[in-house]
């Protein structure tokens, strides 16, 4: 077996021991849901010239570009990949977890059949999630480049020729559109999920490929793409995710629609600030409000109320509260349309803005405020917005617990715990896994105990009756 020069040099050009490029790997699979616990001599072996099984490679190879700052691939790191177990022509294979290098070399239409695959074949490698995949845009940028890649006189032309069987087909997938974004608030994203990817690929991709362009259609298709990728995201598939957010943003710039474009770039922003890589998120928060002033105000208001999210982050006080003023000044001019309630689901109401607020003064350590800001949110939900009440339920209870009214943090657990048995989240799973580390210094109170008890018996019927499962330990 020969040595793996390649990873030795690109180790050493790090300046990473053995055991740190282990720990990179296991904090890269924990953000796509895979649980690892690799250490040095997991790294000896590659160094040795063993080949580990996919994903392992390109996660390797992920955290080596994170670090070096520029694109490593399975090449570069001298384990070049084998053919995946299915459609082994294209570039982007499946079965070995290789990445698209750049918006770019997306073919919007064509990948939605194999992310779908992907999706349905949990014995697939999961895709890595890939700090360099998407570059952080303003929209004018984006446009531009869009138009320099495509033929701009031809489409011009394709646009001005209606096609009456797709016109006629619009308004059906708009209130489709509309169904997943209500099943998604109300269910959570894994229910509905696989439905919504086998649908992009079997029965919006044909539509997509008709002889002429329908700009209508192409924007609610990058509508249904980035709203199965929240679902994926909200159900801790970040690599999918991240990938459906991409195909989105290459439909809507393709016919123009600043709206989905600023919504697909938030949610990116989102996803990077769920993952702590807070630089990121900022960057792409501060792309998705480039052009807030060609969306509408209630858009520009969620969009501007991230960038808060994600100054606030990173300690800059100054910017986040400036963002949110300005956030505000725009909510108070908004209105709730049809096409927003569809594009944004439920995040289509007052609570959003308040839940950003509530977050972005959390980090900034104004508990008080984040507090009231998490009531607002709270009092602005609807019934059915059920995965967005219990979030912030918990959230509520999490600033309680930091403020130390453990009372108030107990009986705001009780109402999430009322609403979980509802859902199917990842993101809601997550946050019920977290109390019960927060719960443990105050173990002795007879509420405590009452509550954990109540969790672990809600939690475990819940888990039964849905068939959860959790990726097991991948082999070295």
């Amino acid at each position: 077996m020969l040595r793996n020069t390649a990873l030795r040099a690109l180790l050493a050009e790090t300046g990473w021991t053995g055991a740190e490029l282990a720990r990179q790997v296991n904090s890269a699979a924990a953000e796509v849901g895979i649980r690892l616990d690799l250490d040095r001599r997991a790294v000896s072996f590659w160094l040795g010239g063993r080949h580990p099984r996919p994903p392992l490679p390109a996660l390797i190879a992920e955290v080596l570009s994170r670090a070096l700052k520029r694109h490593i691939s399975l090449v570069d790191i001298g384990m070049s990949k084998r053919p995946g177990a299915w459609n082994a022509d294209r570039r982007t294979q499946i079965g070995d977890g290789e990445h698209i290098d750049s918006p770019a070399a997306l073919d919007a239409i064509s990948v939605f059949g194999e992310l779908a695959e992907h999706g349905r074949r949990h014995h697939l490698a999961p895709y890595p999630y890939n700090l360099g995949l998407i570059a952080p845009l303003a929209w004018h940028d984006a446009v531009r480049n869009r138009a320099i890649q495509s033929e701009a006189t031809e489409r011009s032309s394709l646009q001005s020729r209606p096609d009456c069987r797709l016109a006629a087909s619009v308004p059906i997938i708009e209130q489709l559109a509309s169904m997943f974004a209500d099943s998604d608030s109300t269910f959570g994203g894994r229910y509905a999920r696989a439905t919504l990817a086998e649908y992009l690929a079997h029965e919006i991709v044909p539509c997509l490929r008709a002889p002429m362009l329908n700009a209508r259609l192409w924007s609610v298709a990058a509508e249904l793409a980035y709203r199965c990728g929240f679902m994926c995201f909200d159900d801790d598939q970040h690599g999918l995710a991240q990938r459906y957010y991409q195909a989105a943003l290459a439909l809507a710039t393709t016919v123009g629609d600043s709206s989905v474009y600023a919504v697909a770039m938030r949610a990116l922003s989102v996803q990077a600030y769920s993952l702590r890589h807070y630089r990121y998120a900022r960057e792409l928060a501060e792309a998705a409000a480039s052009g807030y002033k060609r969306i509408t105000p209630l858009l520009s208001a969620l969009v501007l109320g991230q960038v808060a999210v994600a100054a606030a982050a990173e300690g800059d006080r100054g910017a986040a509260l400036t963002a949110l003023s300005t956030a505000v000044d725009c909510l108070n001019r908004s209105t709730a349309s049809s096409a927003s309630r569809r594009l944004l689901g439920d995040e289509c109401h007052l609570g959003a803005m308040a839940f950003q607020e509530a977050e972005a003064r959390r980090l900034l350590e104004d508990r008080v405020g984040a507090i009231k800001a998490m009531r607002t949110a709270l009092h602005n939900c609807s019934p059915v917005q059920r995965r967005f009440r219990a979030l912030t339920k918990g959230c509520l209870a999490e600033i309680y617990m930091d403020h130390g009214d453990i009372e108030k943090a107990v009986s705001s657990w009780h109402s999430f715990l009322d609403d979980y048995p509802q859902l199917c989240s990842g993101r809601v799973t997550k946050q019920l896994s977290n109390m019960f580390p927060l719960l443990r210094p105050c173990s002795g109170r007879p509420e405590v105990r009452q509550l954990v008890a109540r969790a672990k018996v809600i939690r475990t019927s819940a888990h039964f009756s849905r068939g959860d499962f959790y990726p097991s330990q991948l082999l070295q």
